[in-house]
């Protein structure tokens, strides 16, 4: 097993990797091309800082589950992400009902669910639409 992966067991219902860090973590932190960064978004002014990373290049990934009961903060905070997605020609996708992944100028997110079968080679869900017999007519 290599360093740093642990060993689940079957009675494991929930392990807690907050504090998990990479064994190797510090030696390639400031080599890293892309950061990830997590954040709830709570009310539509929280969207400012948050744009901010985005432009300077950093995907983020956005719980807005506190703006469900406030859908003109979600709209107006959404527009907002809309617009500085675009701007920055990067990639904005729900993930969930709660989440969303805004990506930064150079990234994008496959909307396609991908699955791992059994002989070990990628599928995805839906899978990608064939040519063959397009050419006949």
């Amino acid at each position: 097993m290599a360093p740093g992966v642990m060993e689940l067991e079957e009675e494991l219902e929930f392990m807690d990797l907050r504090d998990w860090v990479s064994p190797r973590a510090e030696e390639y932190a400031e080599k890293a091309t892309l950061t990830v960064r997590s954040a709830e978004v709570t009310r539509p002014k929280d969207i400012g800082p948050l744009l901010k990373l985005l432009y300077e290049g950093e995907l983020l990934l956005l719980d807005f589950q506190s703006l469900a009961n406030d859908p003109p903060g979600f709209r107006t905070t959404l527009n907002d992400l809309q617009k500085a997605v675009t701007d920055l020609d990067g990639d904005l996708v729900g993930l969930g009902r709660n989440y969303l992944i805004a990506a930064p100028k150079g990234a994008r997110v496959v909307r396609r669910k991908m699955r791992i079968e059994s002989a070990g080679d990628p599928t995805f869900d839906p899978p990608e639409p064939t040519t063959e017999g397009a050419d006949q007519a």
